[in-house]
């Protein structure tokens, strides 16, 4: 029998904030999770987004939110740039 196993990623929060945020170009990331809160915002081009319950495209413009340990992955075949900002869940 085989079970799937996910990577927990480890966030770090900036020094004087509970959150962290940045900018990116997403790729590609394998299947993981996180104990924050994450919120996404499309700025250029398009984002695949998969949880464990649904696939979905994310556009310029569109904003994206998982819950805290909330299995996903995002993954692009175009330039993108994405706002991502993670906050502590509980």
């Amino acid at each position: 029998m085989s079970r799937d196993v996910y990577i927990l990623e480890s966030v770090r929060h900036f020094q004087n904030l509970p959150f962290t945020f940045f900018i990116a170009n997403i790729d590609s990331c394998c299947f993981h999770w996180h104990y924050d809160y994450e919120i996404g915002l499309l700025l250029k081009g398009n984002v695949n987004i998969r949880t464990d319950k649904r696939d979905y495209t994310a556009s310029r413009g569109g904003i994206y939110f998982f819950n805290s340990r909330q299995v996903h992955t995002l993954n692009a075949s175009a330039d993108n740039i994405c706002l991502v900002i993670q906050f502590p869940g509980r």
